[in-house]
């Protein structure tokens, strides 16, 4: 078994982590196609492109987790919580800051993500809200890459803002709500669309998507289109909710959750510099302590 890290190969069958360096020798199987990922480092399946990463080690921040993993795959820290019979636990929970007219909806999903009620601009959940290029915190009055202000004009001269600018400065959703709030990662918009059930529905008229959670709590997104330019596309029909996520293709492009009716997907091939809804996403508060504490 050859380490994908330092290339080691003496390693007894049964092994999981590199005796020399220590990385992690399991390959990851791809929760959408199954094609198996040998590189345990991987981000991203090689064949459908879907992210690979649903959790995210406390430990070490490694985010190259399966829905099902147990223990981080880097540095082998546990990934979920067990419970010591011989020790009481309960929750512990503190209310979630959020803007006036917007609720924090758990839709008990594994990440422990909780999605706000309403776009970024908008207090009703059937309301619009407003329209951002990724990595901009303000309205633009036209939306292509001439007013685009990562670049020089054009897609190819884009600036590298990271491989994800959720929780930065860049992120509309933590700058006008507040640090506790960010656009969500690809990750995030990958376990909405994998886990929650979907339906394409009207609420007060708005036609658009609702993501149903586990638990039976749901989030509606209205149809709000996207603006290229100075047109607005698909506006009733189609919703675009982007991701914090750079596209995988080149620096142009960013992550969007697409839906329109009878179907929800992904992509990765979005200009920046078009302007899509933000639904902000924030973590649970509600922690495991001890009752002797």
């Amino acid at each position: 078994m050859k380490c994908p890290n330092c290339n080691a190969t003496d390693h007894q069958p049964e092994a999981k982590f590199c005796l020399h360096c220590g990385a992690s020798l399991l390959a990851i199987q791809c929760p959408k196609c199954k094609a198996t990922n040998h590189n345990p480092n991987a981000r991203f399946c090689f064949h459908c492109g879907a992210p690979l990463a649903l959790k995210v080690c406390p430990q070490c921040n490694t985010v190259d987790h399966q829905l099902g993993s147990r223990f981080c795959l880097r540095c082998g820290t546990q990934l979920v919580h067990t419970i010591n019979t011989s020790v009481e636990l309960f929750e512990k929970d503190t209310p979630i800051s959020t803007p006036d007219g917007v609720e924090a909806i758990d839709l008990g999903l594994p990440s422990r993500s909780i999605w706000a009620s309403c776009n970024v601009g908008a207090t009703k959940p059937e309301s619009i809200g407003d329209y951002y290029a990724w990595g901009v915190t303000e309205e633009d009055e036209q939306y292509d890459w001439s007013t685009y202000i990562h670049c020089n004009g054009s897609a190819d001269s884009c600036r590298y803002l990271g491989q994800s600018i959720s929780g930065t400065e860049y992120d509309v959703a933590n700058t006008t709500w507040g640090k506790d709030w960010q656009i969500p990662t690809l990750e995030q918009l990958y376990e909405l669309h994998h886990v929650c059930s979907y339906e394409w529905t009207t609420l007060n008229g708005v036609m658009g998507g609702k993501f149903t959670g586990p638990n039976g709590n749901s989030i509606f997104l209205p149809a709000a289109g996207y603006y290229d330019s100075n047109d607005l596309i698909n506006y009733g029909s189609h919703g675009y909710y982007i991701a914090g996520t750079q596209g995988s293709r080149y620096n142009g492009m960013c992550f969007v959750l697409s839906f329109y009716d009878g179907y929800a997907h992904w992509s990765n091939n979005n200009s920046r510099c078009n302007g899509f809804s933000v639904r902000p996403v924030t973590k649970s508060t509600k922690v495991w302590i001890r009752g002797d504490e």
